[in-house]
């Protein structure tokens, strides 16, 4: 609520509440606060940047509807005899009525552009399957309803020039959802 109130990155810097929370966060982590300022940027441009997804522009987190934070998620691996894959979707967000998966990334790549980060993203290929079963299954396989996936590289993010740089968003088909389903399932059942 304070970013999307906030007119300005340094009106919303300076709340009281919101200094506090980088203060604590930071000696919580051993974090020098020298670098509160560096990181307030990268989390205001994360929530305020308009989203360029596969369907055209959506708003940014801030105007989200409905959150849900650190959603956990649970899978059998696509190797049979490996176990379970556990992890927690950072954020599960509603905006311009569509639900979408976003992921923070704070990773260091070369650069940020589009063609950098989708060719990143491919060792992301298994945590994107199983985030797009989780939420097609969440919404009951409603597609008016999935958005799809954005991951956020939030080093990206600062400096964004042209509403793409730092973003990699997909929407998976609905066969493609199918496909990544049908692999996960039954994995160390015998199948």
């Amino acid at each position: 609520e304070a970013v999307a109130a906030a007119e300005s990155q340094k009106q919303w810097a300076d709340r009281p509440e919101v200094g506090a929370i980088f203060e604590s966060s930071f000696r919580r982590h051993g974090v020098p606060l020298r670098y509160r300022p560096s990181a307030q940027v990268m989390v205001w441009r994360a929530l305020r940047t308009e989203l360029v997804t596969e369907d055209g522009i959506i708003g940014p987190v801030c105007t989200a509807t409905r959150v849900q934070r650190e959603l956990e998620v649970l899978y059998p691996l696509p190797t049979p005899g490996s176990g379970y894959v556990r992890g927690f979707i950072d954020l599960l967000a509603e905006i311009d009525g569509r639900y979408y998966v976003l992921d923070w990334k704070t990773d260091v790549i070369p650069d940020y552009s589009r063609a950098s980060v989708r060719a990143h993203v491919d060792s992301y290929e298994l945590q994107i399957q199983l985030y797009s079963v989780a939420l097609s299954r969440l919404l009951g396989g409603d597609r008016e309803r999935f958005g799809g996936l954005l991951y956020l590289f939030v080093r990206g993010l600062v400096g964004d020039d042209d509403g793409t740089r730092g973003l990699f968003a997909t929407r998976p088909s609905a066969a493609e959802l199918d496909a990544a389903y049908a692999s996960l399932k039954g994995v160390g059942h015998g199948n």
